[in-house]
């Protein structure tokens, strides 16, 4: 019984650590864009702004991501509540009230083997409890 308890563990702890997906895999850095329009562009679509700093793209926290990347305008005349690219989706409160709306970023995660190995760990509580009751 132990080997089992213990062998079922093993496989939890591979699942969890060994064969779980990389959800950094979108995770960005400037160096993956050749512009700051693109680098920018990615920042907004994923939910980037001054205080949702996405993949650590906009380091001083002023809404603008890779300030060093070419074609990123002057940092003292940039204003994120009117020079950002895509249309503001915060009910239209910013700009002239046209832009209500738009794509959620994406920031679900598919961890399968996560689950799989909660399910695993309460099984093999859920048998230490029956082993421990059989014994009373």
């Amino acid at each position: 019984m132990k080997k089992a308890l213990l062998s079922l563990l093993m496989t939890s702890f591979v699942f969890v650590f060994g064969l779980q997906n990389v959800s950094a895999q979108g995770d960005k850095n400037c160096p993956d864009f050749s512009t700051w329009n693109e680098a920018q562009t990615y920042f907004e679509q994923n939910g980037g702004s001054p205080t949702n700093n996405v993949d650590d793209l906009d380091r001083d926290g002023d809404g603008l991501a890779c300030e060093d990347l070419t074609g990123a305008p002057d940092k003292t005349t940039w204003n994120w509540a009117t020079d950002r690219l895509l249309p503001a989706t915060d009910g239209g409160t910013v700009g002239d009230g046209d832009n209500a709306g738009g794509q959620m970023p994406e920031t679900a995660t598919n961890n399968v083997n996560g689950i799989i190995a909660g399910v695993m760990i309460m099984a093999a509580g859920f048998l230490f409890y029956l082993r421990k009751r059989k014994a009373n």
